[in-house]
């Protein structure tokens, strides 16, 4: 019988990393990041807006109050997505919208609940300081900017910042494929019917569960019965996934067969018993670079 933390250490020297493949950000989801990512762009790549609003020179605004206005005359407009090639002059204003770029000459975006439209002008109800509610280019990213390193777990918001970054795909590692086996002639499906000393197969659910909440593709090989020569096929099925995880036949029961399979496959057994409670007779073992638990 080892600890658990030696049990865990003898796991974790015989993993390996798989190789990498290339997928569309859409599945790439709860995937590893195996590549280094790079900005090719500013982001924003131009100043922009982030109200709704008019660009100003902020001096226009100066001294402005709601009792006091200033009055600037009204240019013209930015909607965004087209940038405007005029080049705003003192006393002048262009009503502006969020993420339109900010025309030559403004320095400042004036919100468009403080001012008031009135004809061709506006009149200035507060004052603004240079660079108000303007986003600078780069402000976000600058271009060349290293963004995720291989090791980056990839969440929703990692794939929103791919796609802000012009990657439609992304070089992932590759998901392991976990082989699950539930062995024993007391279980049946978890559709069938109880009959007189049955029970319903809920490990491999559960254990399916898992293995896919932590990255991984799951195998079901279904339920090994107690019968050497049919769990010899079952296991040796299994062994074509990345890792195998069995579950019964490790004690020290008669029909307990696994370690005898395990034994005649040549799969090398690291350990047989952890020190925790429950799960104490847990095996580990490899065999090539598969991994079975």
């Amino acid at each position: 019988m080892i600890d658990i933390d030696i049990a865990l250490e003898k796991v974790l020297n015989r993993v390996e990393i798989n190789n990498s493949i290339r997928v569309p950000i859409l599945e790439s989801i709860g995937l590893i990041i195996a590549e280094e990512i790079y900005a090719n762009d500013t982001i924003p790549p131009f100043d922009k807006s982030a109200m709704d609003g008019y660009a100003v020179k902020y001096r226009d605004t100066i001294g402005s109050t709601k009792v006091d206005s200033n009055l600037l005359n009204l240019v013209g407009e930015v909607p965004a997505g087209h940038p405007s090639d005029y080049y705003l002059k003192s006393g002048e204003a262009l009503k502006i919208m969020t993420g339109a770029p900010i025309p030559k000459g403004a320095d400042a975006v004036l919100r468009k609940e403080r001012a008031h439209l009135k004809c061709n002008q506006i009149e200035v109800l507060a004052e603004v300081s240079k660079g108000k509610d303007i986003c600078p280019a780069g402000e976000d990213v600058e271009q060349g900017e290293l963004i995720f390193s291989p090791g980056t777990k990839i969440t929703p918001a990692v794939v929103g910042m791919l796609a802000t970054l012009g990657y439609d795909e992304v070089t992932v590692y590759r998901q392991p494929e976990v082989a699950i086996l539930a062995t024993g002639d007391e279980l049946v499906d978890i559709n069938d019917d109880l009959k007189a000393g049955k029970i319903r197969n809920s490990n491999t659910y559960s254990i399916a569960a898992q293995v896919k909440t932590y990255g991984s593709k799951f195998k079901i090989l279904g339920i090994g019965r107690d019968n050497l020569t049919k769990l010899k096929e079952k296991i040796k099925l299994g062994l074509e996934s990345d890792i195998l995880i069995t579950t019964g036949g490790v004690s020290v029961g008669e029909y307990d067969l696994i370690q005898d399979v395990y034994q005649e496959l040549g799969i090398d057994i690291l350990f047989k018993k952890v020190a925790m409670k429950p799960g104490k007779p847990v095996t580990f073992g490899v065999y090539n670079d598969k991994l079975i638990f």
